[in-house]
């Protein structure tokens, strides 16, 4: 029989080791895989929706260009050019501020996890009832279990 259980990399992880070899496990029944992360995996994907250059520009210029267009009747200018002013102000206050919010967000870390790991335990069935509550002392993630006769 395997037990197969997940960790996140931490000081549990090798308390949890270092208890079951002493209850009886051997080192040759242990296999312990650590995983990498994926690079780039807090990344979005590529035509997922999200806030873009396009988007905000759209919005600010289409609220721009209406309240320059309001205003403009009482102005020199006329509704039309102030429309225009507002399209234009509005398009590059989009473009400005998603160009910030992207530069914001470059600067944090991308990867704050340090992993997890997969710990795979070959044991018989009596075993089983000493490995399982030490294992939900020691936080693990997740636990299978696998018979193989």
């Amino acid at each position: 029989m395997y037990i197969v259980a997940t960790f996140s990399y931490s000081s549990t992880l090798e308390i949890f080791l270092k208890e079951i070899e002493e209850n009886g496990f051997t080192k040759q029944q242990i296999l312990v895989i650590p995983l990498s992360e994926v690079k780039g995996s807090n990344s979005k994907l590529p035509n997922s929706p999200g806030v873009g250059f396009i988007d905000l520009a759209a919005v600010f210029g289409s609220i721009f260009m209406l309240l320059g267009t309001i205003y403009g009747l009482n102005l020199r200018l006329g509704p039309i050019a102030w429309g225009s002013f507002g399209l234009i102000f509005g398009i590059l206050l989009g473009v400005f501020l998603v160009f910030i919010i992207k530069k914001m967000k470059t600067k944090k870390p991308h990867h704050t996890s340090k992993g997890e790991v997969v710990v795979m335990i070959h044991c018989s069935k009596d075993m089983l009832q000493i490995i399982e509550p030490i294992l939900w002392n020691h936080d693990v993630l997740a636990v299978g279990k696998l018979n193989k006769s």
